[in-house]
């Protein structure tokens, strides 16, 4: 048996086979990406969760505007308002003007939950990783994360001191 000639061009047969390469690889790389868990970008319960800024902070944290802390936040019936999260509240304004900041406190690299700022001036950091996000606004500084931390909607109470979580 006889085998048929090919009259083909030695640049056209390697442009052939790397474009054959790239499409195979490119298949690859976005079926492994499609079989991955989605990151949401809005953690929603439907619930609300209050933290009474006392009581809840008997060290004074966030008496300090660019202090803040962790905590896990259950609404009226008991669900935790972020999964197994907990969320990072941080205080962003002056005695003139109280504001919050909350955040949810997990980074989207591996799952871990950051920590909130020691000292002020400092950012929020991922223990696992070293990723580091924004006490203003939970944006993502520097890697491995990939996105910034999904921010809560709150309103604060300045007369019974109670800061109210809407997820």
């Amino acid at each position: 048996m006889e085998l048929p000639v090919i009259n083909i061009q030695r640049r056209e047969f390697f442009t052939k086979t790397l474009y054959g390469l790239g499409a195979l690889t490119c298949g690859s790389i976005l079926a492994s990406i499609a079989a991955c868990e989605p990151f949401a970008t809005k953690v929603s319960t439907g619930g609300q969760a209050n933290f009474d800024t006392v009581s809840g902070d008997p060290d004074g944290f966030l008496k300090t505007v660019g202090s803040g802390l962790v905590v896990q936040l259950k609404d009226k019936d008991g669900n935790s308002i972020n999964g197994a999260h907990s969320v990072v509240i941080m205080r962003i304004g002056t005695s003139a003007k109280e504001e919050f900041l909350t955040l949810s406190s997990r980074c989207n690299h591996e799952d871990c939950d950051v920590v909130a700022p020691v000292d002020i001036g400092e950012n929020i950091i991922c223990p696992c990783h070293n990723s580091q996000f924004s006490p203003v606004d939970g944006s993502l500084l520097t890697g491995p994360a990939t996105a910034s931390l999904v921010k809560f909607t709150n309103s604060y109470d300045p007369v019974t001191k109670i800061l109210t979580i809407f997820a």
